[in-house]
């Protein structure tokens, strides 16, 4: 389920929830990612473990602020693009 479901699965929301919704999926990708390929695997890729608010240094507040921001203006874009290519599909 990408941005573009999230936007499909709760259109009625207001594009503000649709926005924490994206940045908390893409917040728990970047979880899950961090455990295997950080601690797992010891490839040390990212560790936000210096940062405010960071949950065992795989994920951070204000990158997930960030993951929000990146949502909200992604959003009304991935819509627009669904609408176009099930045009031209259909």
């Amino acid at each position: 389920m990408g941005l573009s479901a999230i936007s499909e699965r709760f259109k009625n929301l207001k594009l503000f929830f649709k926005a924490i919704i994206g940045g908390a999926l893409i917040t728990a990708i970047e979880f899950i990612y961090g455990i295997i390929f950080n601690v797992f695997l010891h490839k040390n890729v990212w560790d936000y473990s210096k940062m405010p608010l960071n949950l065992g240094g795989q994920v951070c507040a204000l990158y997930s602020f960030f993951w929000v921001a990146l949502s909200f203006v992604s959003l009304p874009f991935l819509k627009a693009l669904n609408k176009l290519i099930k045009r031209k599909i259909g």
